[in-house]
This record gives structure tokens, C-alpha cells and sequence, in this order.
């Protein structure tokens, strides 16, 4: 790990401390998640998962998520979480996300897990709520009710655009917004689509999407 950019990194958490702003701690993307320990929960993740935790799980509000539309079998997701379980010594929430697409596979095989506190969704904005209120639903009928938000919504190239592209956006609100407030979870983190300016990749401008966070204020 490198230490500077942890420093650096630790400067944006206590500014989010400051706000009220809720860290959401991805560990792995769907391109490396097989790339410690060749995707089990060895030496070398289980020093990344402590470094993770010693660094910042003194946090006011976060929670750890196990993988970016994740590739992991259901063993592994099991015993990563399990290791939060038994390291993290403030019980932060362990969530996992996965490709639309997988959800059944994948979530269907951890609601009841002891060890797992939720979901952060990806599909498109028309399926936010049908698919928050089925896995809240599901997992509350397994025995322990899960914290389900939307943390990617619409295809690749959009996302949630600047507001010089959709001053209102009428579609976000609705359908993913108040789509997934309605349906009982926890809430919403807005993806940022490449094909416009201020991408998940290139962003420099949180005001680029101004209203939105306005609209969300409001909710």
C-alpha cells in the first residue's frame, strides 16, 4: 500500500466527517479482484484488509464493500466478510455489489449470511425499485434484513449527466432516487457516464451535477 496516497486519502475522509458524508469503501473492481492471493483470502488480502481497517474504520459512518460488480466465488465473498467481521472493532456494515445481470446468483446465496448487511446495486434507472424492494425483501424473509442502496444506475456512457445536459433530471429522480426511497433502501450514489464531461473518470467538478444533489437534499 502506498502510504502517501492513504495520508492523502485521509484528508478527503475527515473533510466528509465534517459534512455528514457516508464513506462507501469499495475494496476491489471486477479487474482485480483475483489479483491477491489469486482471489482467496490469503497473506496478501488479509494485510490489505487490515490496512484498510486500521487506517479508517475510526470513521463516523462508512461501510465495506466486497467487490465491484464482483467475480469472487461464493466461498471467498463469504470469507472476506467474515474477516471484516472479525478485525473491523467498530461492526461496520459489509455490503457486495455485482453486475445486473448476477444478482440472483450472487445475492441469493449471501441474504441470511451472518456475516453480510447488504447490497449496492447496478441496474438501470426504469429497475431501481423492483430490484430494492426484492432484495430487501428476500433477505428480510432469510432472517436478517439487508441495506440495499443504488450505487450505479443507466448504461455506461450516462449515468446521472451534468446539469448543462438535463437541468431537472426528471428520469434520476424519479425512478432511481425516489425509486429506491420508496422501495425501502438505504439510498442513492450517482454513477457519472463517460460519454459527458466530468466522467467517473475525469471528474475536477462536483458542481457539474449541482442539482442533483439539491434534488437529493430535498428527498
Amino acid at each position: 500500500i502506498d502510504v502517501s496516497k492513504t495520508a492523502q486519502w485521509e484528508v478527503v475522509f475527515e473533510h466528509a466527517d465534517h459534512i455528514g458524508l457516508f464513506l462507501h469503501f469499495k475494496t476491489q473492481e471486477t479487474e482485480n479482484d483475483q489479483l491477491l492471493d489469486r482471489g482467496f483470502l490469503g497473506v496478501e488480502r488479509k494485510l490489505y484488509y487490515r490496512e484498510l481497517i486500521a487506517r479508517f474504520s475510526h470513521h463516523l459512518a462508512l461501510n465495506w464493500n466486497m467487490g465491484e460488480e464482483n467475480t469472487n466465488t461464493e466461498q471467498q465473498r463469504k470469507d472476506f466478510a467474515d474477516f471484516f467481521k472479525e478485525i473491523d472493532p467498530y461492526d461496520f456494515p459489509v455490503v457486495i455489489h455485482t453486475y445486473p445481470n448476477q444478482m440472483v446468483p450472487v445475492y441469493s446465496t449471501l441474504v441470511g449470511y451472518p456475516s453480510y448487511e447488504g447490497a449496492s446495486i447496478q441496474t438501470s434507472p426504469t429497475t431501481v425499485f423492483a430490484s430494492t424492494r426484492r432484495w430487501v425483501t428476500e433477505s428480510a424473509a432469510a432472517g436478517r434484513k439487508w441495506v440495499v442502496a443504488n450505487d450505479e444506475q443507466g448504461s455506461a456512457n450516462t449515468g446521472v449527466v451534468p446539469d448543462a445536459d438535463d437541468f431537472f433530471h426528471s428520469e434520476i429522480r424519479r425512478n432511481v432516487l425516489w425509486g429506491n426511497l420508496m422501495a425501502g433502501g438505504a439510498g442513492v450514489e450517482y454513477y457519472f457516464g463517460y460519454q459527458y464531461s466530468n466522467s467517473d473518470l475525469t471528474c475536477q467538478d462536483w458542481r457539474s451535477r449541482d442539482r442533483m444533489w439539491t434534488y437529493s437534499k430535498w428527498a
